[in-house]
């Protein structure tokens, strides 16, 4: 091989035409050919003379320069031609960025473009061979640059490779397209695509991210494409959900809407057709049947995309696994609904269903609410323990379920209160049968804890629209029907009376006062004093509990002590009293009093208390009171409800010093064993048995026997409510004790009743 570089090759020779390459070698032949013919053919006409001689001297002046003038415009034209296509050519690689050379295979010598050298950023003189060309990239390239030489023998081989230029810092990359053939000749291009590369990197690098986020996020991506109609993409969370693989839906496109639920297919169509049709984002949940069996619950967003014209191309949607967060939803709406304890809709759920009816419902239909209340249940909640007061409201909630079958809407309101909605125009006219049938099937005896427990509702009824028009009103007015009943003797039922409502009205507003009566402090104690028989000698007083209210003035016993048992506030009032007598006593005790006795009365909530005992034990340490000098006053129904119990509260309030007194003899059980077992220090006889006693010899008789029996077991008897003269003469002749009551002395205020001790001599250090 020569190794003699050869000079380069005209770059403009390269940049011109074949065709225009070859125009002078047609002109020449063309001028040959012609000459030849007029050489021939012209002496034909002139004849053999000096003249004629002349005359073809100057014939074939006139035919060279003829010609010539010829062959100057015809070079000047091809000239031309092959200046505007090479300016044509560089202005075209110049805006293309492309460059074009040749190689000779015998002498590897290389020319180019000028393009070509100014992409390379290299000047002609330094790249003349094949060497120098393959030198300026990596090293990892050059090789794959020296096997498009190789190819030669086929004939017109493209071939085509990117490579990037050696050297640290450069990023630039080309494309080289090469023609090689038989010949040793090669031609090839070269291309800048280092923003093509770049952008192609940064396609596949997102493609990559996409990839790698599709991987690792939990929700399904997936494409659908109106035209196929089908799904033709999803993300491989797909598996993880369906347990099917993005191949098997590939394959079989129907698996997506086959593995619907039957009864959720119709919305998943629905929706589709309104992505297709409206072309608006929506959202929906449904659930699946996966390949293993179970049923999940997934949600759909999905997202129309469409182009300038509006018109759709396709819709790309999202789908999460949602079957927890489904069930926890439920498990919220479930508490927040319905009563935990029964399964009954709650307050909540019915005030709901409610407004409901009042909103969507005409005033010519009519509906009925039952507002149902237990009776005694705080009794056999306090007595028998919250666990069998539950037991005994799940029991009553089924009761509730049987008898209605269906006919109505049933609440638990809270607590011991029940609600039903009858709203069918059915269900309405056989309302008051539904009522009694409620009546009777929720008053018979429940089996609590291995015992029979008896329990009864009281029943308030409010009619739609008549007694109300909203949910707030109806409710209300049923609740103070509730009332009535029980107002009525419980166990009963009442309708709502608008001139009930009044009364309701202020009972209410009672309620509410006496919880900040507690706060504000306005009860206050009066005590009556108690006298001896015999010589009306002053042996003790009883506290009795009066309520000062700020508007109404002095409210009888009678209306706040009930109020003060259905609201709870009794126990904690009860403690009151039994601190301020024993602060009272204090006092008294510094101002020489001796030998005197303070009855307190204890409701039945405070003697299922368990830390009663131990709260008069430090309010007596507290206050430096001798326990003797304190007596509680208990009913004989408080103690007949855990006999038990009271014995064993007895026996510590004994061990303190503390006298027990039976209040309201003769009125309850009057039984003669729990007398006996019970042991008492006073026997209070019930003013209903004193009112009698002057004129009737059988009332007369009956308190003589009850004086009797108490002596008999040791037991002090003292008379309530004595009034008259002859009821004291009367009860001297029987023996009696103690007496109480207006003949003596009417309950007076501390700061009356002070003065009064006074009076009797029995303080004489009072300031």
């Amino acid at each position: 091989m020569n190794n003699k570089k050869p000079a380069p090759l005209d770059s403009a020779s390269l940049a011109v035409p074949l065709m225009f390459r070859q125009g002078p070698s047609l002109i020449a032949l063309g001028y040959l050919l012609l000459g030849v013919l007029w050489i021939v053919f012209s002496d034909a006409f002139v004849e053999a003379t000096d003249l004629g001689y002349r005359v073809q001297t100057w014939k074939g002046l006139g035919y060279v320069a003829a010609t010539a003038v010829l062959l100057y415009g015809a070079m000047q034209m091809l000239y031309r031609m092959m200046q505007q296509s090479q300016e044509r050519l560089f202005r075209a690689q110049r805006i293309a960025g492309l460059g074009d050379w040749g190689l000779d295979r015998s002498n590897r010598a290389l020319s180019g473009s000028p393009e070509l050298y100014q992409l390379l950023g290299v000047a002609p003189a330094k790249l003349q061979s094949w060497d120098q060309f393959r030198a300026l990239f990596r090293q990892q390239d050059q090789g794959r640059l020296d096997a498009l030489l190789e190819p030669e023998g086929q004939s017109n081989v493209q071939s085509m490779l990117e490579c990037q230029l050696a050297g640290e810092g450069h990023q630039r990359w080309f494309q080289l397209r090469v023609e090689s053939g038989c010949s040793q000749q090669v031609a090839g291009t070269l291309l800048d695509i280092t923003r093509q590369r770049g952008l192609m990197d940064a396609v596949l690098e997102r493609e990559a991210r996409f990839a790698e986020m599709a991987r690792h996020i939990p929700e399904v991506f997936w494409i659908y494409e109106p035209e196929q109609q089908c799904i033709t993409y999803v993300s491989p969370a797909f598996e993880k959900i369906w347990q099917y693989t993005p191949e098997e839906l590939a394959l079989d496109p129907a698996l997506w809407m086959a593995s619907v639920h039957p009864d959720d297919r119709e919305q998943v169509r629905q929706r589709t057709a309104q992505n297709l049709t409206d072309a608006r984002p929506c959202s929906g949940e449904y659930r699946i049947h996966r390949a293993d069996g179970q049923w999940r619950w997934v949600h759909d967003r999905t997202y129309p995309i469409c182009d300038e014209q509006g018109v759709l191309l396709r819709i790309v949607g999202v789908t999460q696994d949602v079957t927890e967060e489904h069930y926890h939803q439920q498990a919220l709406y479930q508490a927040a609904h319905y009563d935990g304890l029964t399964g009954l809709p709650n307050r909540v759920l019915f005030h709901e269903r409610l407004e409901h009816q009042c909103l969507e419902t005409s005033h010519e239909h009519r509906s009925a609410l039952f507002f149902i209340d237990l009776d005694r249940f705080k009794t056999i909640n306090d007595s028998m323990g919250h666990s069998a007061g539950d037991e005994l409201l799940r029991q009553v909630a089924q009761r509730l379920q049987e008898v209605l079958l269906g006919r109505g809407f049933i609440a638990r309101l809270g607590g011991d209160e029940f609600a039903v909605l009858l709203s069918r125009q059915s269900d309405f006219e056989q309302h008051e049968k539904v009522a009694r049938d409620l009546i009777c099937a929720l008053s018979r005896p429940y089996l609590i804890q291995q015992q029979t427990s008896y329990v009864t509702v009281s029943m308030g009824i409010a009619l739609y629209p008549a007694d109300g028009s909203d949910p707030e009103t109806l409710l209300k007015n049923a609740d103070m029907a509730m009332y009535s009943a029980k107002a009525e003797g419980r166990n009963t039922y009442t309708y709502f009376h608008h001139e009930r409502a009044s009364a309701s009205t202020d009972r209410m507003h009672l309620e509410m006062d006496i919880h900040r009566a507690v706060e504000r402090g306005e009860f206050e104690l009066y005590y009556q004093a108690q006298f001896t028989v015999d010589d009306r000698s002053l042996v003790g007083a009883e506290c009795l509990l009066r309520w000062h209210h700020p508007q109404r003035g002095m409210i009888s016993p009678v209306e706040f002590i009930p109020l003060l048992e259905e609201t709870g506030l009794i126990q904690r009032v009860g403690l009151w009293v039994i601190e301020e007598a024993c602060r009272q006593l204090q006092a008294w005790c510094q101002w020489g009093l001796r030998d005197f006795i303070l009855a307190v009365n204890v409701s039945a909530r405070q003697l299922n208390d368990e830390q009663l005992p131990a709260h008069i034990a430090h309010l007596l340490e507290v206050y430096q009171v001798p326990g003797n000098m304190l007596e509680l006053e208990l009913t004989e129904s408080s103690l007949m409800q855990e006999p038990a119990h009271a014995l064993r509260l007895f026996t510590e309030l004994r061990a303190m010093g503390v006298r027990i007194a039976i209040d309201d003899f003769g009125t309850g059980y009057s039984s003669l064993n729990y007398l006996k077992q019970f042991a008492p220090d006073l026997l209070k006889i019930d003013k209903s048995f004193v009112d009698g006693i002057a004129g009737d010899d059988k009332d007369r008789a009956i308190l003589f026997a009850i004086i009797n029996l108490a002596h008999t077991l040791d037991i002090c008897v003292i008379a309530e409510g004595v009034e008259l003269e002859e009821q004291m003469t009367s009860l001297s002749h029987g023996k009696c004790d103690w007496v109480q009551g207006f003949l003596m002395a009417r309950p007076q205020p501390a700061g009356v009743f002070v003065p009064w001790l006074q009076q009797q001599r029995l303080l004489t250090g009072v300031n």
